[in-house]
């Protein structure tokens, strides 16, 4: 075979990024960390974003900005507005083995605070 040939099957090799499996915003804010710009992911508050940059951290092995992801997860309050997507969240990253501690962490985040407001919710009803 030439050189070529094994260029081409070494190229071939090489991981590609599906783009389409994650949050557009998650890409965007992870390939700008990436660049020098941390603070994107620090002013982030979006849960599904956040576990899709775990995702992706995890994915390709980029270990760097896991810590900030992971403080932001923790000191993002769950509130009404956000319910739905931190349980949400929470059973997308248990599908990895790695993350399921952070999942188990959301899900018990979102139904403690669902099941400290139940009752309010229900006189409001």
């Amino acid at each position: 075979t030439s050189l070529v040939e094994e260029d081409q099957e070494e190229f071939s090799l090489t991981r590609t990024i599906n783009i389409f499996c994650y949050n557009p915003t998650a890409v965007k804010t992870l390939f700008e960390y990436v660049e020098g710009y941390s603070h994107m992911i620090k002013e982030c508050q979006a849960f599904d974003v956040l576990g899709d940059m775990l995702l992706l951290c995890d994915y390709y092995i980029i270990p760097e900005p896991v810590k900030i992801i992971l403080d932001k997860m923790e000191n993002t309050p769950v509130t009404a507005n956000n319910l739905v997507t931190v349980f949400e969240t929470g059973k997308k990253l248990e599908i990895n083995e790695r993350l399921k501690h952070v999942a188990d962490v959301l899900i018990r985040r979102s139904l403690t605070y669902a099941g400290a407001n139940l009752a309010s919710w229900q006189s409001v009803l």
